[in-house]
C-alpha cells in the first residue's frame, strides 16, 4: 500500500513538472500536443540547446529562440 502512495506522489510531482505526462483520460492528440509544447519550451529555455541549434541551423541564437517561442505560441 505504501508503494502505491509513493508512486502516486511521484506521479503528481512529475505531472506538475511535465504537462505532457497526461493521465488515463488524455487523448492521443492532446498528449502529442503537450509533448510538442514541452519540447519547444525546454529547447527555448536552455541556452546550451539554443546554441547547439543555432550552430546547426547557421542562424543567430536570438532568431532561433524567437522561432521556438513562435512555435510554442502557434501550437
Amino acid at each position: 500500500m505504501t508503494d502505491k502512495i509513493g508512486e502516486k506522489k511521484m506521479y503528481e510531482t512529475m505531472k506538475a513538472k511535465f504537462v505532457g505526462l497526461g493521465d488515463d483520460n488524455t487523448q492521443r492528440k492532446e498528449f502529442i500536443h503537450n509533448v510538442k509544447v514541452d519540447t519547444y519550451t525546454t529547447l527555448a529555455t536552455n541556452s546550451s540547446l539554443v546554441e547547439l541549434l543555432s550552430v546547426g541551423l547557421s542562424r543567430p541564437k536570438s532568431l532561433v529562440r524567437q522561432d521556438l517561442i513562435d512555435k510554442i505560441a502557434k501550437s
